[in-house]
């Protein structure tokens, strides 16, 4: 990073504090920003240099009422680095152009850089609007000037010289009539340091040092919500200023939301520490939704302004499901729940039930099997649909895979694996399902068997994510819990579907092998996939809970090992030494609690790649405006999905010569443990668990969601476009 983009990066961060402070700090540089300082400002550091400005700035050229040129932060650029370029356009008196949202009329310009390949342009930087009425209409837009800024990056690659930039712009002016002006303008900046990019450097270091004054930061505080009806913006009483001193004023970034001509006003309820504003919707969103807080105060006796950005922390529904129905919503559900019984983190406990299904008994007790084990999986996803709908209407921030944040859980999963693998390997013999421990229960033996395996499935599934389920989920969660509750079943009826299709079509079992001897060596076999996943979970949990944790862990193994040996010992007192095993477990594993340094979404354990950077926001729009790609992993170590991902698509040589070959800037979102701030990312995007991946890119103006099953050339086709 350069001594400009440190200081415009220090700008834009001291300005991005959240609360009163964002407000307070906004103020002071709104000096710099205001619609009467800002043109005169820039008049004088260009004007007072006019042999320093020529090198990196083009001429001026008139396109009708406006005048426009292309300026750049430095008059040459080395291969590898980046600089500002921006379009400057000077209007008369009483003339004005517009901002992204024109308003009630106008259209935004248009800017068609032509450049060389290696060359990538960032987003526009837009400048804090005004408000402009026109009658009965309102507009959002600049008067006199209008400056728009974007990052321009230069690849390691590039050979040539010289670089030339070439503009084709269209941009409206207005006063009593508008015009559509256009114009086409050429700058050619040199590749490598020339003699006077010194001074040249120095000159237009303050002037984009004092353009990026005028761009707002991100509040960090408060949320916008969307309805079917209306858009809900929440800040805290002390930024909204509810006083008679006052304004602030929210300006969706896409047109046609609301009627700017409203009353705009804030309410209050009781001792809420937040106020709302609540708009009505002339139209629904088509993409997540963000906007400007426009603020006006009076500070010992001036009208100061600035301006903040704030974005929804959900998703617009259309965005959100992916314009999914509930038709289809149900379809995928099911689909994602059948392709759910082969992955990883499923088929062993498949396994373990066809196994079962194989032994003689008669057709009618493996027929109640399988519908206990479809009971078993349907309850379960409906138990689970319930409390994840539960904990969100209380406030919790949770998704998908939400239990296994819980160390407590990930260690009394791992005591359960490794129990299944000693009852496969023959060291004790017990039933797989919630059947009674103490004994034999009989001829309801094989229905308790299946419900409690369809149950176990379930609780297993958790890690692995399935194609389709992630638009499917992401559908429900923003849905009535009824409709919550029809998804999530039909997520079940797909999961249980082969199981209860063997045991209801005997002529199906006919294709699996006869029992036998083999049938031994098998269940024994599967034991070890239990031991693979008992040694994953142990491996989660250190990471969750650090070494403390596997030392109690340790301890509640060794105690269960023990009790089962006294079982085996007193046949008599089994029922006694469960009632103890299950005390042991209430009193050690609550023990195992998060590490607070890694209870955020900076952690990174163990990373992969040597520039891995945590999540962020801010993180994203830095990269972004220096030009970069970000690839957004947004991972756990629990996720099976992911880590098949990593080592199949991710942590492939291709893959990180691509990286590396075109600058991209590798993100890790990590939801091992809760983190609300990544919960909420997710549900941006139609999501409520992990994997997700997202690539951005400086020519796009939203990112590119890749599938949960990754490939190299998927992510190539991403980054490379």
């Amino acid at each position: 990073m350069d001594a400009l983009d440190r200081a415009i990066a220090g700008r834009i961060k001291r300005s991005g504090k959240v609360g009163v402070q964002a407000l307070k700090i906004a103020h002071g540089t709104a000096r710099l920003g205001s619609a009467f300082l800002f043109p005169l400002l820039l008049s004088l550091l260009i004007g007072t240099f006019p042999g320093l400005g020529f090198a990196h700035t083009s001429d001026w050229i008139n396109t009708g009422q406006a005048n426009a040129r292309i300026v750049a932060s430095s008059g040459s650029v080395m291969p590898g680095d980046s600089l500002w370029i921006a379009v400057e356009i000077d209007l008369p008196e009483g003339w004005h152009t517009y901002w992204r949202n024109p308003g009630d009329s106008g259209a935004p310009p248009t800017l068609n850089y032509s450049l060389p390949s290696g060359v990538t342009l960032g987003p526009i930087r837009w400048s804090k609007p005004e408000l402009i009425p026109f009658g009965p209409l309102i507009n959002i837009g600049y008067k006199n000037s209008a400056v728009f800024a974007q990052r321009m990056r230069v690849s390691d690659q590039f050979g040539e010289e010289t670089l030339p930039i070439t503009l084709k712009g269209r941009w409206l002016v207005c006063a009593d009539v508008c015009i559509p002006e256009s114009g086409e303008l050429a700058l050619t900046l040199s590749v490598g340091m020339s003699p006077e990019s010194g001074q040249s450097f120095d000159s237009n270091e303050a002037y984009f040092e004092s353009l990026a004054s005028t761009w707002p930061s991100p509040l960090g505080v408060g949320d916008l919500t969307i309805s079917d009806q209306e858009m809900i913006v929440r800040v805290p009483r002390e930024f909204a200023a509810l006083d008679q001193q006052a304004t602030v004023t929210f300006l969706p970034f896409e047109p046609d939301l609301i009627d700017l001509g409203a009353a705009q006003t804030w309410v209050t309820s009781g001792a809420s520490e937040m106020v709302e504003l609540r708009l009505p919707l002339l139209e629904k969103p088509t993409m997540d939704v963000a906007g400007l807080l426009l603020f006006e105060e009076k500070v010992g006796g001036r009208w100061l302004s600035g301006a903040v950005e704030i974005r929804s922390d959900e998703p617009a529904s259309e965005r959100a499901t992916g314009q999914l129905s509930l038709l289809s919503a149900i379809l995928f559900a099911a689909l994602g729940g059948l392709i759910l019984n082969l992955m990883p983190c499923v088929f062993p406990v498949l396994s373990i039930k066809v196994l079962n299904l194989v032994e003689p008994a008669s057709s009618l007790s493996r027929s109640r099997s399988g519908w206990f084990y479809g009971l078993g999986v349907l309850v379960s996803f409906l138990a689970l649909a319930a409390i994840l709908v539960g904990l969100r209407a209380l406030g919790e921030s949770l998704g998908w895979g939400f239990q296994l944040q819980w160390p407590w859980l990930v260690g009394l999963l791992a005591l359960l694996f490794v129990m299944i693998g000693l009852n496969l390997s023959g060291y004790f013999e017990i039933g797989l399902g919630l059947q009674t421990m103490a004994g034999d229960v009989g001829k309801g033996r094989l229905d308790a068997e299946g419900f409690g395996t369809g149950v176990l499935a379930v609780v297993v599934a958790a890690p692995c994510t399935a194609p389709f389920m992630g638009a499917a989920l992401g559908y429900a969660v923003t849905q009535p819990i009824g409709v919550t509750l029809l998804v999530f079943g039909a997520l079940g009826a797909g999961m249980a579907a082969p199981v209860v299709a063997l045991t209801q079509m005997p002529s199906l079992l006919s294709y699996l092998p006869r029992p036998g001897p083999w049938m031994a060596k098998l269940k024994e076999f599967l034991a070890f996939p239990m031991y693979g996943s008992a040694l994953w979970l142990v491996w989660v949990l250190v990471s969750q809970s650090g070494s403390e944790g596997l030392l109690i862990w340790g301890i509640a193994l060794l105690l269960i090992l023990l009790l089962i040996w006294m079982g085996k010992q007193w046949r008599g007192a089994r029922g006694l030494l469960w009632v103890v095993a299950v005390v042991v477990l209430a009193l050690l594993l609550p023990q195992l609690s998060p590490l607070p340094s890694t209870a955020s979404s900076t952690r990174i354990e163990a990373p992969d790649h040597a520039e891995d950077i945590a999540y962020s926001e801010e993180a994203i729009d830095k990269a972004l405006a220096n030009g970069s790609i970000v690839f957004v992993d947004f991972t756990a170590d629990w996720c099976i999905t992911c880590k098949v991902n990593e080592r199949i698509a991710i942590d492939v040589v291709s893959t990180q010569t691509l990286f590396e070959r075109e600058g991209v800037v590798f993100m890790v979102a990590d939801w091992t443990l809760e983190d609300e701030a990544i919960t909420k990312a997710l549900a941006r995007f139609g999501r409520v668990g992990v994997p997700l991946y997202l690539v951005y890119r400086p020519d796009l103006s939203e990112p590119i969601v890749l599938p949960q099953l990754l490939t190299p050339e998927i992510i190539r086709d991403a980054v490379t476009g």
